[in-house]
């Protein structure tokens, strides 16, 4: 019996979806759009990053108020 799975190349992989893996996803990559502008303006090729985040709950945030939080 073989198992096909589908498989994604990332370059950055952040595991949850609440306050802190968004704000890391979204200032990462505002990040790197500034810098591919620098690159740009100095004639050299801007850089290709894939970002995903990856959550285990049905909905974004869903466990956000864990035990380790309260």
């Amino acid at each position: 019996m073989t198992i096909q799975r589908e498989t994604y190349e990332v370059d950055v992989l952040i595991v949850g979806a609440g306050p802190g893996g968004l704000a890391a996803a979204y200032h990462l990559s505002q990040h790197l759009k500034k810098s591919n502008r620098i690159v740009g303006a100095n004639s050299h090729s801007p850089l290709q990053t894939k970002i995903a985040v990856i959550e285990k709950a049905a909905v974004l945030s869903a466990h956000i108020l864990s035990g380790a939080v309260i």
